[in-house]
């Protein structure tokens, strides 16, 4: 029997985001029988660690990046200690390259960066870092992976990413638990008290770039046409705080219900009626995937990567229009769309996670010692 083939993603955080649910989703399909996953966090609580380790997959603490030296003994011991082959490095900006200088010279075979974002929310600082160190990105990892052509462009640049030399890797979701079921739904509108509501819903962090602030204006504008519309708020952040008050000024504390992280999104969104995702920017967001998955019309920001739109229920609106345009939109609009079954349309554009894992896995099979084709 072949040894596994040991491969460390870089890094988890202490939340419910897109890339945690993106490897957990990838772990859960991928042959664990030939590949291990362990994960690197600076985040004292991991709120999945369980749900890796009950995968076989280890989470290492280490110490923040903002501590450089401390940083670079803890993922140069864990990197030694364990002799990872492959090192997956999960990337919103190039600011900081010190896990791809360890890994480099540590002598690490395969050094992996994947884009997950079209901009960083940082500061100019950090954007001129990022640009500076993209030229030295490029010439330290072995391959490049990005969520989007938007993503790939913003991380290692045009002119790289127009040469072919950036694999666009599909964020696959598990299509069959988003479908849409009618029994499910009432079962959620019921616990959440919801019947006879038109329910609004947003997953994502309480960040600047979610722009959760425009999201409650727009929903401001929609109840003076749907008096019983609501809102739903799933995910948690430094800015939490900032919109609570926001709710409360308007009045609207009755309305608009805030969630927390959830592990059941994927029925959460049966109980919505439409997605709302207002984002400043997006390398290609996970859960507009998810959302179509579960047939839900969908209102996006055109700041968001086009490629999100992988069927009909996807509209997108200019941040510039007004809060009555959008709230005008999104009534008509889902007012026109029956939920209906997704799971060939998504599996179609590639976006199953089945599919995802599948080709994730041959590539690290290809490009490991240890794997069964160089057995």
């Amino acid at each position: 029997m072949n040894k596994k083939i040991m491969v460390l993603h870089i890094e988890i955080t202490g939340g419910i985001g897109g890339i945690e649910i993106f490897l957990l989703n990838l772990y859960k399909n991928i042959d664990r029988e030939q590949i291990q996953f362990d994960f690197v966090t600076s985040s004292n609580f991991v709120p999945l660690k369980e749900n890796f380790h009950s995968l076989g997959g280890d989470v290492y603490k280490i110490a923040s990046p903002v501590h450089i030296l401390q940083y670079w003994r803890n993922l140069r011991n864990l990197i030694e200690t364990n002799q990872y082959e492959i090192v997956h490095i999960h990337k919103n900006s190039a600011a900081n390259l010190l896990p791809f200088i360890i890994c480099k010279l540590l002598g690490v075979k395969v050094i992996v960066s994947h884009a997950h974002n079209t901009s960083s929310t940082k500061g100019t600082f950090f954007n001129v870092l990022h640009k500076i160190n993209r030229q030295i990105l490029t010439q330290i990892q072995t391959n490049a992976f990005a969520c989007s052509k938007a993503a790939a462009q913003w991380l290692y640049g045009k002119g790289y990413t127009a040469k072919n030399n950036v694999s666009i890797f599909k964020n696959g979701v598990e299509v069959k638990n988003f479908v849409f079921n009618e029994f499910v739904r009432n079962e959620m509108r019921a616990s959440l008290n919801l019947q006879d509501l038109f329910v609004i819903g947003h997953v994502g962090r309480f960040t600047k770039q979610k722009n959760h602030i425009f999201l409650i204006d727009i929903f401001a504008e929609i109840i003076k046409y749907k008096a019983n519309a609501v809102l739903l708020l799933c995910g948690l952040g430094e800015l939490e705080k900032q919109v609570k008050e926001k709710v409360f000024q308007l009045g609207l504390d009755k309305r608009v219900f805030f969630l927390g992280e959830r592990k059941d999104v994927n029925k959460i969104m049966q109980a919505m009626d439409v997605f709302v995702f207002p984002s400043l920017h997006e390398g290609l967001p996970f859960v507009g995937i998810e959302a179509q998955a579960a047939g839900l019309p969908i209102f996006m920001a055109d700041t968001i990567s086009s490629e999100v739109k992988i069927s009909n229920l996807v509209t997108f609106l200019s941040l510039k229009d007004t809060v009555e345009i959008w709230a005008k939109k999104i009534i008509e609009t889902s007012a026109c769309i029956k939920r209906t079954n997704m799971a060939t349309i998504i599996g179609e554009q590639g976006y199953d996670i089945e599919r995802t894992a599948k080709y994730l896995e041959d590539f690290y099979i290809k490009n490991s010692f240890t794997g069964k084709n160089n057995a």
